[in-house]
């Protein structure tokens, strides 16, 4: 439509100035007017032509992408069951994947926390319901802390002094017996005083709706988002509560010293060092001293020249990758659970037989046992 309106009553007038400049050129010599429009036409058939191409490569594609989006799923579940029926080490399995799970949930890597749980019915499926309880019950514990947030913050608005948390603040309560997170050996640490308001209302809210509780804060596993307000645009980063310690001291000084960022957050030489490190890779502050080591006369200060191609952006952590020493960790944890449980099914054997031989009792144990391969090593 907009062809007819637009392009086709101007074809005259263009090529009739195309004559005239040509004619123009050779002083006065007139071109050969059935060239010209034969040179326009064909122009015009080889652009409808590449236009009908694309037309038909866009639509090839988007049926292609249409039926992919609608197969794909189903061919996943496909290959979900089949994987699963043939993991042998279905102990290992269970073990790294809750460990990537629990990543996923904490630092909101899934795409949402419905779509963990059909997994976590098919793993019921093809391994049972001991396998999967504390799947369930940490997909439980999201779930309900989506809900005890929302207490929180009715909680917060139905106090009779009008109470103004300055952050936008919200917390995951874990079960300790389902979650596989430890303190970190070096806990100790100083809530910035922009949260500790946050941290005390909420300490508040859980021992009046929760009596005999004992809440643990794993301030290693918490994140936050800091405004950059002193750069020619804004930026927002997504960091740690140990990055964020750090970056909020510059507040009120443009300079702060390792020794003062150590007594206002109360980490440790080892964790704290790390941190500083983390933002100096993505030179978010800089390293006042000549040196490049760090230590207790270094000095820092942000980064005035700091830019980056996206405003909004994450800094990532050691606690968000998968280290050698997490793996490491997973491993033998795998061998002391297949001990234990190995170790459970001789007494268990030996209460019902009373005497057997030793070559028998390993071939009874064996064949009871549900580790499969690597039950040898733990035997050994």
């Amino acid at each position: 439509m907009w062809r007819k309106l637009m392009v086709e009553p101007l074809q005259t007038t263009l090529i009739r100035m195309l004559l005239r400049e040509i004619k123009h050129d050779r002083r006065g010599e007139d071109p050969n007017q059935k060239v010209i429009h034969g040179t326009y036409s064909s122009s015009t058939q080889c652009h409808n032509i590449v236009r009908q191409e694309k037309k038909n490569d866009m639509a090839n594609m988007y049926v292609l992408l249409r039926a992919v989006s609608t197969g794909l799923p189903h061919m996943i579940q496909d290959l979900q069951d089949s994987v699963l029926k043939y993991i042998d080490d279905k102990d290992v399995f269970q073990k790294f994947y809750v460990r990537m799970l629990v990543k996923r949930l904490i630092h909101g890597l899934s795409m949402s926390v419905d779509s963990e749980e059909p997994m976590i019915n098919k793993l019921k499926q093809a391994c049972g319901y001991e396998f999967t309880s504390k799947l369930h019950r940490m997909y439980t514990d999201m779930s309900v802390s989506a809900d005890l947030n929302n207490k929180f913050n009715n909680f917060i608005e139905s106090q009779d002094t009008a109470i103004d948390l300055g952050i936008s603040f919200q917390i995951y309560v874990l079960q300790a017996g389902s979650w596989p997170l430890t303190q970190a050996p070096s806990s100790t640490f100083a809530v910035p005083q922009e949260l500790e308001k946050s941290v005390q209302m909420f300490e508040l809210f859980y021992s009046q709706h929760f009596s005999g509780r004992k809440l643990t804060w794993l301030h290693y596993l918490c994140t936050g988002e800091v405004k950059m307000n002193y750069l020619g645009k804004p930026y927002v980063a997504t960091v740690t509560t140990y990055q964020m310690a750090v970056l909020l001291a510059f507040n009120n000084s443009e300079a702060v010293s390792y020794r003062e960022l150590q007594d206002s957050t109360q980490m440790s030489e080892k964790e704290l060092t790390k941190t500083i490190k983390s933002l100096l890779d993505v030179k978010m502050i800089s390293h006042d001293s000549e040196k490049e080591d760090i230590d207790a006369e270094s000095s820092f200060s942000l980064n005035m020249n700091f830019s980056s191609k996206r405003t909004k952006f994450k800094i990532t952590t050691s606690m968000q990758k998968d280290t050698p020493q997490e793996m490491e960790q997973t491993r033998s944890a795998v061998d002391e659970d297949r001990k234990m449980y190995l170790q459970a099914d001789i007494v268990r054997i030996m209460k019902a037989r009373t005497v057997l031989r030793h070559n028998a009792l390993i071939q009874e144990a064996i064949s009871q046992s549900r580790a499969g391969p690597g039950l040898t090593q733990a035997s050994a």
